[in-house]
């Protein structure tokens, strides 16, 4: 084949990771000849077929776990009238994004057990198109819902604070600000652990990809710092965040925990709706009414 037909520098095979790891053939070795390998990967021995059938079932684990979680955040949030606020649209704008990232995955995992591109030129187009849109549109939800976490932190009981001054006047008293104080002060904390979690996954998501890709601009290409399977990590990282996603940014809703107890209930959530009232259901509205 055209991709087959390349020259390696000599003694380059007594160089890089053990046997175990690669093969003596190099990569694109059974690559369509209408697909463009750059010259760069070219240079490094094609992996092992066994790190291809274990990426191919990692791949089936990660877009089984994504396409269950957005599945049912986007069903719940479609069927809960009360869940369709301004703020979680964009949450289920990252599920759709999630769920479209991952739904390209049986080409990858397809590939991996072929142990090349299977698909020729025009299937490594369309999942690099799909996999460019839905990343930005993931990115871009993230931003948003991260931006809507930071005014809740800043600003989380404007709203709650108008009604509780509003109630004491009607009631003519005062001690119902001390219970608020304590409400209010349990929520902090839990809104505080949130914002967190948010920066702790998009640290894990990221910056493997952010470091890959700063390595790969600023060194030399002959020093061959990013090799095949290094250039994985990021890919698995990302692709790990639309699992987490959902997880995170929907099923750790209280009121949505109890709309999925209610219509799945073989979940087993058990959920009280105490959980979902008060302060809990007012911090979950702030951004809509800021």
């Amino acid at each position: 084949m055209l991709n087959a037909s390349i020259h390696h520098p000599v003694g380059f095979l007594d160089e890089g990771p053990p046997n175990w790891c690669y093969e003596t053939r190099y990569n694109g070795w059974n690559a369509p000849p209408d697909v463009y390998i750059s010259p760069y990967w070219k240079q490094f021995r094609a992996p092992a077929p066994y790190l291809h059938y274990l990426l191919g079932i990692l791949y089936i684990g990660l877009m089984s776990v994504s396409l269950i979680g957005n599945g049912m955040v986007i069903y719940i949030f479609m069927v809960a009238r009360s869940l369709r606020t301004p703020a979680n649209m964009f949450v289920i704008a990252l599920a759709m994004a999630d769920l479209l990232m991952m739904a390209k995955t049986p080409v990858f995992i397809y590939n991996s057990f072929n142990l090349g591109p299977a698909f020729g030129n025009l299937g490594c187009i369309i999942y690099g198109v799909v996999g460019a849109y839905s990343g930005l549109g993931s990115a871009f939800c993230n931003a948003i819902i991260s931006y809507d976490r930071y005014r809740v932190i800043v600003h989380p009981f404007k709203k709650y604070e108008m009604q509780i001054k509003e109630q004491a006047r009607k009631m003519n008293v005062d001690s119902i600000r001390s219970n608020a104080a304590v409400s209010g002060s349990s929520a902090e904390i839990r809104i505080a652990k949130t914002a967190f979690c948010v920066i702790l996954m998009f640290l894990f998501s990221w910056v493997p990809y952010i470091s890959v890709a700063f390595i790969a601009g600023f060194s030399h290409p002959n020093l061959r710092r990013i090799t095949p399977v290094v250039s994985m990590i990021p890919a698995m990282t990302l692709k790990a965040s639309a699992c987490f996603d959902p997880f995170f940014y929907a099923i750790s809703h209280p009121r949505y925990r109890l709309e999925l107890q209610k219509r799945l209930p073989w979940l087993c959530i058990h959920e009280r709706p105490e959980a979902t009232s008060g302060t809990d259901d007012s911090v979950s509205k702030t951004t809509d009414h800021a």
